[in-house]
């Protein structure tokens, strides 16, 4: 079984950060990566695909869970 690289969590840290400048937001670049994700047969380029995935729904939910708690709730 090959072995699958760690992630640098500042390298997931420096994507999100690409991400927001490059895209319009969190959502579509999760969607761009799901897409391509769902592309690719399984390999370690798959595998960092993933956790970056799950880097950005991360985010997504911090981010809306911010959101909430500040947001008056009616």
């Amino acid at each position: 079984m090959p072995a699958i690289p760690q992630l640098d969590p500042s390298q997931i840290e420096d994507f999100i950060e690409r991400t927001l400048r490059e895209r319009r937001g969190l959502q579509q670049a999760l969607a761009d990566l799901l897409a391509r994700y769902d592309r690719i047969p399984p390999n370690n380029e798959r595998d960092l695909l993933g956790r970056m995935i799950d880097g950005l729904k991360a985010e997504i939910a911090s981010r809306n869970a911010r959101a909430m708690a500040i947001s008056p709730r009616l």
